[in-house]
């Protein structure tokens, strides 16, 4: 137990000698660092620090990935008829790596589904658009962070 405590014990002291050397060769070298950022659903950041006027002497820290959080926005109403606004039903949302919808009508049957977020529903079952009626949808997402979304609830065709 006590070698283990040590071992934290150094790992801790050792990465705080790393964040300050750190800190000391972006004030020796020079006042350009920058951020590099790659997006593939997770952010990547990168410092890469200048020594002025010499562009070839440089020295980079770690990459730090960042995985912001998943958001969902599921509306309850939509109107389908074909005016140019909320004709659709869908979700919208950010930071989404895996997603399911599925769409039921008052006796159970399934309406609509996908997997893809940017898919979005008519309002049409069996080729027909329903009158004033509300439907039950359940979404579930997964974050790139692996955050886990589910949002149960109803959504209003109103024509």
């Amino acid at each position: 137990m006590k070698q283990t405590i040590e071992k934290y014990i150094l790992l801790f002291l050792v990465n705080i000698f790393i964040f300050l050397a750190l800190i000391v060769m972006m004030a020796i070298f020079s006042n350009k660092a920058k951020a590099q950022v790659v997006y593939d659903g997770q952010r990547q950041y990168r410092v890469t620090a200048y020594k002025a006027g010499d562009n070839a002497i440089t020295s980079r820290s770690n990459t730090v990935k960042a995985s912001p959080p998943i958001t969902l926005y599921v509306p309850n109403v939509f109107t389908p008829n074909n005016d140019g606004m909320n004709d659709r039903f869908g979700v919208s949302g950010q930071n989404i790596k895996e997603f399911d919808m599925t769409i039921l009508n008052r006796w159970g049957e399934v309406v609509f589904h996908t997997n893809d977020v940017h898919e979005t529903w008519d309002g049409s079952f069996h080729g027909q658009v329903s009158g004033n009626t509300v439907y039950v949808y359940q979404v579930s997402a997964k974050g790139y962070d692996g955050e886990e979304v589910t949002k149960t609830g109803n959504v209003t065709l109103a024509l």
